[in-house]
């Protein structure tokens, strides 16, 4: 499960590396980022230095190695406030498969599905039902709270016929 604050801090920190494009599953974004900031250290250090002791456009070599790879940096801290201020549900839509935590702790589908009818009329039967246990009814029952397909008050009349029949 990926972290929309991990994800931010990684592109306000290390964003200028692609950092948070490998973090986020985006590996060619990432990877793009990484040879340029790669290509511009060698223009900067290494090629640019050693044109400007031969030519004249070393100067221009180190100097657009220094503007891309500025440019890529503040890139990276836009996209790290963008994540941070993402809302959560489509943070976990986009990057999570649609699983999300928001509202309830624990996670589910960002998009619920409609509940059907069929387990709604098994819940119903299922009170009735004394081939199970008491704790596998409640289970059940949760299950059908959790999924959407009860709602907290027909769980809690459910739950009181289980405990008291």
């Amino acid at each position: 499960m990926k972290s929309k604050t991990t994800a931010g801090i990684l592109a306000i920190f290390l964003g200028w590396l692609g950092i948070h494009h490998f973090y986020l599953g985006n590996k060619s974004k990432g990877l793009l980022y990484l040879i340029i900031q790669v290509s511009c250290f060698f223009g900067a250090f290494i090629i640019g230095p050693l044109l400007l002791s031969i030519m004249g456009i070393g100067a221009l070599i180190m100097g657009l190695s220094w503007i891309v790879s500025v440019l890529l940096g503040v890139i990276g801290f836009i996209e790290g406030i963008v994540l941070l201020c993402k809302d959560q549900n489509d943070f976990d839509i986009k990057y999570n498969d649609g699983i999300s935590s928001v509202y309830t702790g624990q996670y589910q589908h960002a998009a619920p599905q409609q509940p059907q009818a069929a387990p709604r009329q098994q819940a119903e039967t299922d009170g009735g039902n004394k081939s199970k246990s008491k704790a596998e009814q409640l289970v059940d029952l949760k299950k059908l709270l959790d999924n959407g397909v009860l709602t907290q008050e027909e769980f809690d009349d459910e739950k009181r016929k289980i405990l008291n029949p």
